[in-house]
């Protein structure tokens, strides 16, 4: 979910506190949203209708207070391991190819991958990016979970890059499961249930 401000006005506020050094990254970002809305008497929308930014949320999906950017990440050398809710803008530069934002309201997931460029040969580059959610529940309380793979390779200046998101999990006749889902880019298991 977005940010939502129904009939009325609005203003949010934040600010972000991070501390880096070599071998550890730590980030939050306390997060204050008011807004006033105005009495609006609404049609019932059901359905697909029933989420539209007019119609009234629950007050679980509407909270006031929350923390964003909120996570630690750990470097060893060239590589980084982390778990986090940082805000993700992947794509390949151009603004109407966006493969992965989750600026809306971001979800938990765990990080590997390198922190710069690698060489390889022939003065080709390449950098790995890893990602894979803490589980979010359905509806039906059952988990499912969200992989994103990039791999990124270049040579001076022209980059390649191939990306892979899959949402797995989800469905109670399937058991699935957190290390299932981390090694589904993989193994492939069970690919033909999932998007």
């Amino acid at each position: 979910n977005g940010l939502y401000f129904p009939k009325g006005s609005g203003y949010i506020t934040s600010s972000l506190i991070s501390y880096k050094n070599r071998f550890i990254k730590i980030s939050a970002e306390p997060t204050l949203i008011n807004n006033s809305d105005l009495i609006v008497l609404l049609p019932e929308k059901k359905e697909q209708f029933s989420v539209l930014n007019d119609v009234p949320l629950e007050s679980s999906l509407n909270e006031k207070q929350y923390i964003r950017n909120l996570g630690v990440k750990l470097y060893f050398y060239d590589i980084f391991i982390g778990y986090g809710n940082w805000n993700q803008w992947k794509s390949p530069g151009i603004h109407n190819s966006l493969i992965l934002s989750n600026n809306s309201r971001q979800f938990y997931y765990y990080h590997l991958g390198f922190k710069d460029y690698k060489k390889l040969i022939n003065n080709f580059e390449v950098k790995i990016d890893y990602m894979i959610s803490s589980a979010i529940y359905n509806n039906y309380n059952t988990p499912f979970y969200s992989s994103f793979l990039f791999l990124n390779i270049k040579k001076e200046n022209l980059e390649i890059g191939v990306s892979q998101n899959i949402l797995s999990g989800g469905n109670n006749n399937i058991e699935w499961n957190f290390y299932d889902s981390a090694l589904l880019p993989i193994n492939r298991k069970n690919m033909r249930y999932w998007d």
